[in-house]
């Protein structure tokens, strides 16, 4: 057997695949090795798995030493797109329209709620990178901007402290 090369396969959301290309960096991580192992995307199925609805993706591993062994379970992390000095908001900042566009409300000079429309980019669990609509200097209302109407008036106040969230004082 050639085991001078190894694959990781994963199964991963049909929504994070689309956004992976064959080539794409990741690490994997072997139980008894230190450091993480560099790997490439080798393939990405152009099907979904029926059973779980997600895709099934192949990272190539570099075993020239034969160091690792076929079978080991390992701890993948898929390196997606990165983009540099991204403009990015909360996801829960962000709020739909009844047509589908996206948009954010911002607290403008006259201290109220405006909405802004904004176009999308990478999304992860937390965060959207905002593309188009949004300069970096504009005030974000991160939480609760579903129910504000346009030209509602909003008091800025402190940042919450996520550390005392739920307690008390």
């Amino acid at each position: 057997m050639d085991t001078s090369s190894l694959l990781a396969k994963t199964h991963i959301a049909q929504s994070l695949a689309q956004q992976m290309k064959v080539g794409d960096g990741a690490t994997v991580g072997i139980p008894g090795v230190t450091e993480p192992v560099s790997a490439k995307v080798s393939l990405i199925s152009p099907a979904l798995d029926p059973g779980s609805t997600t895709v099934e993706v192949w990272l190539k591993i570099g075993n020239k030493s034969g160091a690792f062994k076929v079978g080991t379970p390992v701890k993948v992390t898929i390196t997606g797109r990165t983009v540099e000095k991204a403009l990015k908001v909360p996801a829960a900042a962000v709020v739909a329209a009844e047509d589908g566009t996206k948009a954010v409300m911002v607290v403008g000079d006259d201290g109220a709620a405006h909405r802004k429309p904004v176009t999308l980019g990478i999304t992860d669990a937390d965060d959207v990178q905002i593309t188009s609509g949004l300069a970096p200097g504009d005030m974000v209302i991160t939480g609760g901007a579903y129910g504000l109407d346009e030209g509602t008036k909003v008091k800025v106040g402190p940042a919450a402290d996520d550390s005392k969230a739920g307690g008390t004082d």
